[in-house]
């Protein structure tokens, strides 16, 4: 950041779980190796921000798929022993930077199921996407603000409400531009122009392993990521076009929020990837456990087979799971 004398901005995500502390007066981000029970396992939010703040950045921006309710993206509650939600003090933000949370403080952050996301997530990316990068940090929140509040009661009969924080020297905040230009497409060609934010991509390749669903960094359901862009980067993205369709995958495991289970989870990608080189597998944090599924079948018959040859090399937890696939567009 310092090499780039405050031209750069920084964006920074997290996707994951939140907490507060026992007093209520702080929140917490939860890694996957933290202890619920216990706040100072977990990143305080008050300590990110003024770290953040000291960047030497034209603008910081933080993206929160979080609630710190103590609640799970499945609305029970974290801690056994919490009754209730909690709703925590805003934390002060300092520098030039702004903050986008997926829910405010005593709501839940709820899942996109059908889409495999965070419903603020899934918002936030399909908006950029739509956009191609070239849209201003206002247009944004409001957009992902209404889809989101809209979505989470249709989906989950729940409220759930973006809120936006900024510090007093970013009043102009909404006017911030995530890209001066859009992307322009040539054929499987993307020609970012003058970006100033990186627009992610969730798909995966039929030859990569993953180690998330969440797409900033990936939804691994508790990572952080720190971006810097300057409006001089203009690089060539291929990128594969593929739609979603309902299908099947074929899941070899299944574990639990542990950092044994990642481990355990990325080990069995890589053995996936040596006994089925063309078949695509991929490796996620789905909340609150790790998975490792196998292939984009269309026909649940292709899905039973490699069923049938996993178990014969001694996967025995190996089943078939219907959900929303990816397939090269025709």
């Amino acid at each position: 950041m310092n090499a780039y004398q405050g031209e750069a901005r920084a964006i920074v995500y997290y996707s994951g779980h939140g907490m507060p502390s026992e007093d209520a007066k702080h929140a917490y981000l939860l890694p996957v190796d933290g202890n619920s029970r216990l706040a100072a396992s977990g990143l305080s939010t008050e300590l990110l921000y003024n770290q953040l703040g000291k960047l030497p950045s034209r603008g910081t921006i933080v993206l929160l798929d979080a609630c710190f309710s103590g609640a799970r993206r499945d609305g029970k509650m974290l801690a056994s022993n919490r009754g209730v939600a909690i709703k925590v003090k805003d934390e002060l933000v300092t520098g030039n930077m702004v903050v986008f949370s997926a829910a405010q403080g005593d709501e839940t952050a709820y899942p996109y199921e059908e889409m495999k996301h965070g419903l603020f997530t899934y918002f936030l990316l399909s908006t950029i996407k739509e956009k191609g990068g070239a849209i201003s940090l206002g247009d944004l929140s409001d957009q992902v603000t209404k889809m989101v509040t809209r979505t989470s009661i249709v989906e989950n009969d729940k409220r759930q409400t973006p809120t936006i924080h900024s510090s007093s020297v970013s009043p102009n905040w909404r006017n911030w531009m995530l890209a001066s230009n859009a992307a322009r497409r040539k054929g499987n060609i993307v020609t970012p122009q003058q970006t100033t934010m990186p627009v992610p991509d969730s798909h995966v390749t039929s030859h990569s392993v993953t180690t998330s669903p969440s797409p900033i960094p990936n939804d691994e359901k508790s990572n952080m990521v720190v971006a810097t862009n300057t409006s001089s980067i203009d690089t060539n993205v291929v990128e594969k076009k593929n739609i979603k369709v309902k299908g099947y995958r074929v899941q070899v495991y299944e574990g639990d929020n542990s950092k044994t289970s990642r481990q355990d989870a990325e080990r069995i990608g890589r053995e996936m990837k040596e006994a089925f080189p063309t078949l695509p597998v991929y490796v996620h944090f789905y909340s609150p456990k790790w998975v490792c599924r196998v292939g984009d079948f269309r026909k649940y018959e292709e899905a039973h087979e490699i069923m049938k040859q996993l178990r014969g090399l001694g996967y025995q937890s190996v089943k078939v799971m219907k959900g929303m696939i990816k397939i090269a567009e025709e």
